[in-house]
């Protein structure tokens, strides 16, 4: 594995694991999703998305060298996030 790969990989389960973080403070009620504007429209930032976009790059970068490696991954912080947003 190269050293750059690796330090990608880092970064981006560090940002879905402040994603989470994230999903959990707005479930409490702490955090509110926020908009942002762009130039046409408005977007929504929330917890959820996120994680979304640094598990999927996360798996990008993961999946080069080893799908079932990426597929734990992906089930693990699935199953986390599903954790947070479903129990009370």
């Amino acid at each position: 594995m190269e050293q750059t790969d690796f330090i990608m990989i880092v970064i981006f389960t560090i940002v879905a694991i402040l994603g989470l973080i994230i999903v959990v403070l707005q479930k409490k009620g702490i955090v509110r999703p926020f908009l942002t504007q762009n130039a046409f429209d408005f977007s929504l930032v929330s917890g959820g998305k996120i994680t979304l976009f640094a598990l999927l790059l996360g798996a990008v970068v993961i999946g080069k060298y080893s799908i079932c490696i990426t597929i734990l991954y992906l089930v693990v912080f699935a199953s986390i996030y599903a954790l947070i947003k479903f129990l009370p």
